[in-house]
């Protein structure tokens, strides 16, 4: 697909002026001023009549619209290239809505009241993008507060699109602005389903005067019904623009005082569902004038989904968390997403009454440094219901993490939980890896007493690993559940990330296998030794080779970590795979190999992984608990 030949530019980024009719009596035939030719240049030339005979005339008129609305461009101003390929192309670009309202959402970005460029000021440009939008919902991604006012006073241009306009994001710097904004909405923009009033140069400011309200306007219900998203800074959050329709709230820096806030809550409540408080802050150790923060009330918020909290970096008191939690009263199904942000308090403290309600499942522990950080994921089933973060500040006199570590981990015991994941992402290096303690994280396994699978994921620092994989083995089983009964409840399966990193790789082509087989042989010798010791027998072990860099740290997975769900690497299983199972199947009922590739000819499927089931020998079944003969078996 290539554009007529008299269709042609000296300069990708440069788009000739054109003469735009008004929209829907525009012509099919634009033309340009001729550049005087020479051997060298190329003329630009917009005389045809779009017929060119190249095949992007004969692509359907469905696929040329998916062809347009495909991201194939970046800024508005490449969006008026794509209708000068063909009359085809043209016809279908100005009857496709979509594409025009998503360059006008781009053009809004590019918004300035000071832009020298006047020739292709979006300000000239929007009118048109606006009418060949029609009727599709608008998005506004505005710079400023005076870009939206002078918007507004395009009477006969702009405001009659105003009634399509469905989402409003600008910046806003002061108190003034969000009065600014808060008006214009309230007069034109009565169908608005989304508002994001941005603040912007006021982090680490809470010193400064707090932003006046005395200006904002009161919106009432009917006024504003569809409006269900609000961003506002948090000392601009009041009872008068809670809106009852609002679903998801998101503040920032704190508000003027928890009696504000909780009112404010309290019109909203019922529809809210989603709540985010970001930079959060006592509001009476900033606020001189603001009123005290006496809990006067408690919120319900029956539909409240997810709750999330970051704190004011460097942030020491607790009462601000303390007073925010005492004045809502939270579903049992609500999502707690907490941001410390510092060395944590006791959150099971904090949370009491909250998760004396919860029974987790599944409990997941990422490690990362650099940025020492670690976080807590706790599960109900496959939805996450608590996260918690801490960024530690170590004591400049010790700089030793393990208070630290050992405070948050006894924090986060959870007797319930049958599965739990640790995932050390940490740097091999010295004063990273004095994050990850042996005895701290064999002890923290050891408070799991119901735990059925553990998940060892990341590097391998030391013998955390181990330290964890023996502490698993040593779980007594629970009353009731004896070996004997064999009920799926009871079954223990341990996954294992094995990894070599790829610098020992390349500084030891051939020796760096030898590193893995090292962990293996020390996995080995550790079933053994519990074996030997009479220690509770693995039902599955599930092993996963890959190789690590240099990189920095991943984010905290979204859900639970599995090893099967990690992503092995092929070559390094294949040397290991085959010697290991065998060796691995006298000590375990079922091996897992992930990514054993076995490789038998075109007619066979290729499977992600192996499992191998060893066959017991009748002499060998008393010592094994009476467990029948198993047939040996491939695949999943």
């Amino acid at each position: 697909m290539v554009p007529s030949k008299s269709f042609t530019f000296r300069n990708a980024n440069f788009v000739p002026p054109i003469s735009v009719a008004p929209y829907p009596g525009h012509s099919d035939l634009l033309t340009t001023s001729k550049t005087s030719e020479s051997p060298t240049e190329s003329t630009i030339s917009l005389r045809s009549a779009f017929n060119a005979t190249a095949p992007a005339n004969h692509l359907p008129a469905e696929l040329v619209a998916k062809i347009l609305t495909s991201d194939v461009w970046h800024y508005w101003w490449e969006v008026i290239p794509l209708t000068h390929i063909c009359r085809h192309w043209r016809r279908v670009a100005i009857g496709t809505p979509q594409l025009w309202a998503q360059a006008v959402l781009f053009a809004t970005e590019f918004l300035s009241l000071t832009s020298s460029t006047l020739r292709w000021c979006p300000f000239q440009i929007l009118p048109m993008l606006l009418a060949r939008s029609a009727p599709c919902p608008l998005r506004f991604d505005l710079p400023d507060t005076p870009c939206l006012t002078a918007l507004v006073q395009q009477d006969a241009i702009v405001n009659p699109h105003f009634s399509r306009l469905a989402h409003l994001s600008v910046e806003v710097k002061s108190g003034d602005d969000v009065a600014a904004v808060s008006r214009v909405v309230l007069s034109h923009l009565r169908n608005l389903e989304s508002l994001h009033m941005t603040e912007v140069n006021r982090g680490g400011r809470r010193s400064d005067s707090p932003i006046s309200t005395n200006e904002l306007p009161s919106w009432d219900d009917m006024e504003l019904p569809h409006l269900h998203t609000l961003t506002i800074p948090g000392l601009c959050f009041t009872r008068a623009i809670a809106v009852a329709s609002l679903r998801t709230i998101s503040l920032s820096d704190g508000p003027r005082s928890h009696d504000i806030f909780l009112s404010a809550l309290d019109r909203c409540s019922l529809a809210l569902e989603s709540l985010t408080l970001h930079r959060w802050v006592h509001p009476d150790l900033v606020v001189a004038d603001a009123p005290g923060s006496r809990i006067t009330r408690v919120v319900p918020l029956p539909n409240l989904r997810r709750l999330e909290i970051q704190l004011e970096y460097k942030y020491r008191d607790k009462r601000s968390p303390a007073l925010l939690f005492a004045g809502l009263s939270l579903p049992p199904r609500v999502a707690i997403n907490i941001d410390w942000n510092c060395n944590p308090e006791n959150t099971r403290e904090l949370l009491r009454k909250h998760l004396s309600e919860l029974q987790f499942d599944s409990v997941s522990l990422h490690l990362s440094r650099p940025p020492r950080r670690a976080s807590i994921h706790c599960y109900v089933g496959d939805t996450e219901l608590l996260c918690v973060r801490a960024q530690p500040a170590l004591d400049p006199r010790e700089r030793n993490p393990q208070s630290f570590i050992t405070k948050f981990l006894e924090d986060h015991r959870y007797p319930t939980a049958t599965q739990l994941a640790v995932y050390l992402d940490v740097l091999l290096w010295a004063e990273c890896t004095s994050l990850v303690q042996d005895h701290i994280l064999r002890q923290f396994v050891a408070a799991f007493p119901n735990l059925r699978r553990l998940d060892l994921l990341g590097r391998s620092i030391g013998r955390a690993k181990f330290a964890m994989a023996k502490a698993f083995l040593d779980l007594p089983h629970p009353a009731g559940n004896r070996p004997a009964s064999r009920g799926a409840s009871t079954l223990k399966t341990l996954g294992y990330v094995c990894d070599v990193s790829e610098q020992q790789k390349a500084q030891n082509p051939i020796g760096f296998v030898d590193v893995l087989r090292a962990q293996l042989d020390a996995l080995e010798a550790l079933l053994a030794d519990s074996v030997a010791a009479g220690g509770s027998r693995l039902h599955r072990l599930e092993l996963c080779v890959v190789y690590t860099s240099l990189r920095q740290p991943h984010a905290p997975p979204e859900a639970y970590p599995y090893v099967y769900e990690v992503a092995a690497s092929t070559d390094l299983t294949s040397y290991v795979s085959s010697t290991y199972l065998p060796r691995f199947g006298r000590l375990v009922d079922e091996v897992v190999f992930v990514g054993d590739v076995k490789r038998r000819g075109p007619g066979y499927r290729i499977l992600t992984g192996a499992t191998r089931r060893v066959v017991v020998p009748k002499r060998l079944q008393a010592s094994r608990g009476g467990i029948g003969g198993r047939s040996t078996r491939k695949g999943w």
